[in-house]
């Protein structure tokens, strides 16, 4: 998250290149993940520092970034919002608004004021300052597939994607009273991700060090981005499921069948405890992904077996290091 040529620490060819980053081999196995970061070596990832770009949908470029599933583009929205939708929604099946005023309707419908006023006060704290968004977003094209658009362009995707953040990052700056960088990642192409981070920490950072070391490709949810509130944070993690799960956009469900687990690691920390109760419902979410998948592929020529254990949730208490533990973290 965050634009790999917005930052600038080496001068000499170390800048960040998405491609290497994509393909290099990670420090650890996905099944060492959970006991690796709470090791000496795993702290190194939990940098101390809290970062301060949001990502549009979970996916990490160099450096690392606070993040959630489109930035909460798939968000709970007001009651009224939520109608307006539906009824736009209808207008548009119709034919009685064009195509581009749906795609200007669906960019304009921002989060709940909760989560809205939430990441303002982030702003205000100088916990956040800059929006990134991708070409080719999964939660941008899983909003529109939401909402009756079934055959979006990746030019209409985009648009919607880059619409939100520019809606969005207008109504923060005027809310917060405070400028908010929005930049354009580089992290084109299908997802790779093989694993859902959701990290209490605020630091996690899945690479360290002139791009050299990292953790296994994964999204990055942050529930302070969604003021902590379980039943969003569930809703992002389905949404990266949805994502990485799907083989038009991510590794697709015969990849994970062949090659278990998927983790979904819930990254705790005593300073800003996750929600009670987030494991069981993550689990029972989950269950219901794992059966409509299952029916969905036992009507299918080619059937493909789901393991049990194909996704494994597990929770990970770590401790945030101090700032003189991490030379590398400045």
């Amino acid at each position: 998250m965050g634009n790999p040529e917005s930052h600038s620490y080496d001068e000499v060819n170390h800048s960040p290149n998405l491609d290497h980053y994509e393909i290099m081999k990670p420090v650890v196995s996905i099944t060492e993940l959970p006991n690796f970061l709470t090791s000496e070596k795993g702290k190194k990832f939990i940098r101390g520092i809290n970062r301060k770009e949001s990502c549009i949908d979970g996916r990490v470029d160099p450096f690392g970034a606070q993040g959630s599933a489109g930035s909460s583009i798939d968000a709970e929205k007001d009651p009224e919002v939520a109608a307006m939708l539906t009824e736009k929604e209808a207008e548009f099946k119709d034919g009685k608004i064009s195509r581009t005023q749906y795609f200007d309707i669906l960019a304009s419908a921002m989060p709940s004021r909760a989560l809205m006023e939430n990441e303002a006060n982030m702003i205000r704290n100088g916990e956040l300052d800059e929006i990134t968004y991708h070409p080719g977003c999964g939660a941008a094209n899983k909003y529109l597939v939401d909402h009756g658009v079934e055959n979006a362009s990746p030019e209409e995707v985009n648009y919607v994607a880059r619409k939100f953040v520019e809606n969005k990052v207008a109504i923060l700056e005027n809310m917060s009273g405070k400028k908010i960088k929005i930049s354009e990642s580089k992290a084109e192409g299908d997802h790779q991700e093989v694993v859902t981070y959701v990290d209490s920490t605020k630091r996690l950072d899945l690479i360290v060090k002139d791009s050299d070391v990292q953790l296994p490709n994964g999204f990055l949810i942050s529930p302070s981005l969604l003021n902590n509130d379980p039943l969003e944070i569930v809703k992002q993690v389905m949404i990266s499921l949805s994502i990485a799960f799907n083989s038009h956009h991510g590794k697709g469900l015969k990849y994970f069948s062949e090659n278990p687990p998927y983790p979904i690691l819930l990254v705790d920390c005593k300073e800003n405890p996750l929600p009670k109760g987030l494991k069981a419902i993550i689990e029972s979410k989950v269950s219901e992904f794992l059966a409509k998948m299952r029916k969905s592929e036992a009507v299918k020529k080619e059937n493909i077996s789901i393991p049990d254990n194909i996704i494994e949730i597990k929770n990970i208490d770590v401790v945030i290091p101090p700032d003189e533990d991490l030379p590398m973290a400045a």
